[in-house]
């Protein structure tokens, strides 16, 4: 059986190597982040090597109000429910950007942390109500 996951930040270089092994086993992804033209490249790839079905999503983490209306795009257009939801993005300055200007590291928290609370909160209560 395959399941249906959204990998969020999927254009980092973890993500990058799980999504490869995830449409190794035949799961069906979403890729989600910025740069839609490397998830485009990334899809097709996928879709070549491993014959599984990958759709892309543009995902920004900071822009927390549009967590909830992603959740609900990606769950429209699967083809059955989400299974999982993977989150990959990451923000990790020099440390001396830190240490001189604070907007870096409340980036690095947003990004970081909260964005991860954000998007996996929106995701836990659909797994809930899924039940």
């Amino acid at each position: 059986m395959s399941d249906r996951i959204l990998v969020l930040g999927a254009t980092s270089g973890i993500a990058r190597a799980l999504c490869g092994q995830l449409a190794r086993q035949g799961h069906q992804l979403i890729l989600a982040g910025r740069d839609p033209d490397e998830l485009e490249r990334m899809a097709v790839d996928l879709r070549l090597r491993y014959e599984v079905s990958v759709l892309i999503e543009s995902f920004d983490a900071l822009e927390f109000d549009q967590h909830e209306p992603l959740i609900r795009r990606c769950v429209e257009r699967m083809d059955g429910p989400l299974d999982g939801v993977i989150f990959c993005c990451g923000y990790m300055p020099e440390q001396v950007k830190t240490e001189t200007d604070f907007s870096e590291v409340q980036r690095t928290i947003d990004t970081n942390l909260t964005a991860a609370i954000s998007i996996l909160n929106v995701a836990a209560n659909y797994f809930v109500q899924r039940r």
